[in-house]
């Protein structure tokens, strides 16, 4: 399952949850293919300093282990409501 959203909360709630490497971003304004698309620096070839931390890895077992302990008692608790 892709669930960007609650991994990207839930990393910024506990950010041992993810590996991060700070690294270069732009917003690509001119290119007829990536106009308003980011732009990352993998190589850093542009000599800039990291203006984001970008998530490499995640534990995804604990979080989803988080995820569904949270959701599913949201869900009992508003079922026996």
């Amino acid at each position: 399952a892709f669930i960007h959203d609650p991994l990207a909360v839930a990393a910024a709630l506990d950010p041992g949850l993810v590996r991060a490497e700070e690294l270069p971003v732009d917003v690509a304004l001119g290119g007829t293919l990536t106009a308003g698309e980011t732009v990352t620096d993998w190589r850093r070839a542009w000599g800039r300093p990291p203006t984001l931390a970008i998530a490499l890895e995640a534990d995804v077992a604990t979080f989803f282990d988080r995820f569904v302990e949270r959701v599913g008692a949201l869900a009992a608790e508003i079922g026996a409501g």
